[in-house]
């Protein structure tokens, strides 16, 4: 409990410093950290941080949380970095950080840039790509993400490129008003093989993406035929915790491993 208010005060502080215009980060360099497998990969995971955060961060994250990344031997992991431009909501006001597009103030239906959208589609395209260069098969590669990195997750993996093995999103949702359900709804009504597998993650704390915008896209999903997995926590914050990622890699494992 002590933990969860400590995390609270945090990005309230942060929000307030915000919110008078002032930078609570400054942008990282952007560079992505890959973690070879102990035997040869044979399944991949790609993992997007939130924003303001990079590659490098994310994956200390991931590790304190979940362990040594040896307990997965023939999974290369890899934590990309997202380019850094302004983010013009509340409570960021403008402040330039490494996010995967930005958007506007949070709210059930909000709105996005495109164009960032599409580049970052881009970057992670190439690094899909190369690891199906080096023989790993798209069903065997994880995108997921947290945050607005969750977001970017869901985004790619049902309206860019709809055959990876799984899709994961900590604290994240897309817009009610996304052109990715009528992707989708075109996907399925045409002869494609599967769309992949959802894990969610949401907590009841969270103050920056509610309860309910999680609940109302992980439905709408279910009712197109995505299977998704949907872990909710009542002392659950916006926060990565133990328990949403430990989850979010026996998810993975069972779906491409």
């Amino acid at each position: 409990m002590l933990q969860t208010c400590t995390s609270m005060l945090t990005i309230l502080m942060c929000v307030i410093t915000c919110s008078l215009g002032l930078y609570c980060c400054n942008p990282n360099e952007q560079v992505t950290e890959i973690v070879e497998p102990a035997q040869k990969a044979t399944s991949a995971v790609i993992f997007l941080h939130g924003a303001g955060g990079s590659g490098p961060q994310i994956r200390e994250v991931v590790e304190s949380n979940i362990g040594n990344f040896s307990q997965f031997p023939t999974t290369r992991l890899i934590f990309p970095t997202a380019k850094a431009v302004p983010l013009p909501g509340f409570p960021w006001n403008g402040q330039i950080l490494n996010i995967w597009f930005s958007f506007t103030t949070l709210v059930e239906n909000y709105s996005f840039n495109s164009d960032e959208m599409e580049n970052s589609a881009k970057q992670i395209e190439r690094l899909i790509e190369e690891q199906v260069a080096a023989g790993i098969p798209h069903r065997n590669i994880c995108l997921a993400g947290y945050s607005s990195g969750g977001m970017m997750s869901i985004y790619f993996g049902y309206g860019y490129v709809k055959k990876l093995g799984c899709i994961g999103a900590i604290s994240s949702y897309i817009s009610s008003s996304s052109n990715v359900y009528n992707e989708i709804s075109i996907q399925e009504n045409n002869t494609c093989p599967r769309l992949p597998p959802l894990y969610l993650y949401g907590g009841a704390l969270d103050f920056l993406t509610f309860p309910n915008w999680i609940t109302g896209m992980a439905n709408r999903l279910k009712d197109m035929g995505i299977q998704v997995t949907y872990l909710f926590q009542w002392t659950g914050t916006h926060y990565i915790n133990k328990d949403g990622l430990v989850n979010l890699f026996q998810f993975i494992k069972e779906s491409i491993i």
